[in-house]
């Protein structure tokens, strides 16, 4: 099908200036039927050269236009797109940005498309490798079976394992109470506190504190344990991780034994 010549005296243009082969990203222009009037260089070196063919068939192998393709979106309604897709190419299979925009002539006429494309496939790689770790990480996070409570610098419960679920349930949820309030029942801070000692030393401390119940009664002993969490970066202390053992079961053969 003939181009538009407005479209083609565009492209002519972008041609002559250059103004789009010196950007680093791949920028392809696209006319309403979809095909392929522009492709910088950078654009060739990723996908190879395809002016003149259908975007989908040559991008995307493809015998119809894609789902949710930003290029149709900004043609039917003149906005700008972005979406994420995977793409073949020779190289095997990547992971692209795809941002779709109108270009339009004098009149305001939308003559035709233009795709900036970012090859985000480290950044893909690097988020699989994230939630991996995040996932190896919180399966021993889970696993373990002494509580485990994270609170930031304000005594703020951000993160709990699932111990501390099971022997804080009538407190769920525990994230976002203050730490006093949600195990010890208290409107301010204990008066022995290890938290607050590492908070204010960044080294690891020790407490045995009461385990209370619904109704604030004690119930049982746990051994309280306080490491600090420094940031590699700042050497600033983010957070405490209050690592919790429940001894009620000894103090309790303890008792039993000095009473015998």
């Amino acid at each position: 099908m003939k181009h538009d010549q407005s479209a083609e005296q565009l492209i002519k243009e972008i041609e002559e200036q250059g103004m789009l082969g010196a950007i680093g990203d791949a920028i392809s222009i696209q006319n309403i039927d979809f095909q392929v009037l522009y492709q910088n260089q950078v654009h060739k070196d990723l996908i190879g050269n395809h002016v003149g063919e259908y975007c989908y068939r040559a991008y995307e192998r493809r015998d119809h236009v894609c789902e949710d393709c930003p290029v149709a979106m900004t043609w039917e309604n003149a906005g700008t797109y972005t979406k994420e897709r995977t793409a073949p190419t020779d190289r095997g299979t990547i992971y692209v940005e795809i941002t779709s925009s109108p270009l339009r002539d004098k009149t305001g006429k939308i003559i035709a498309v233009i795709e900036v494309v970012r090859d985000i496939s480290e950044r893909k790689k690097a988020e699989k490798e994230l939630k991996e770790k995040e996932r190896f990480l919180t399966n021993i996070f889970t696993s373990i079976q002494d509580g485990i409570s994270i609170l930031d610098k304000e005594l703020n419960i951000v993160r709990v394992n699932p111990a501390m679920e099971r022997w804080y349930a009538h407190e769920m949820p525990l994230v976002g109470k203050k730490c006093y309030k949600a195990y010890h029942k208290k409107k301010g801070h204990c008066e022995l506190c290890p938290t607050l000692r590492t908070l204010k030393t960044h080294k690891a401390d020790y407490e045995l504190v009461p385990k209370r119940s619904l109704d604030g009664e004690i119930v049982g002993w746990l051994d309280l344990y306080t490491f600090p969490v420094v940031d590699e970066l700042t050497g600033r202390l983010t957070y405490v991780i209050e690592y919790v053992r429940d001894i009620t079961e000894r103090k309790q053969a303890e008792k039993e034994l000095r009473e015998s």
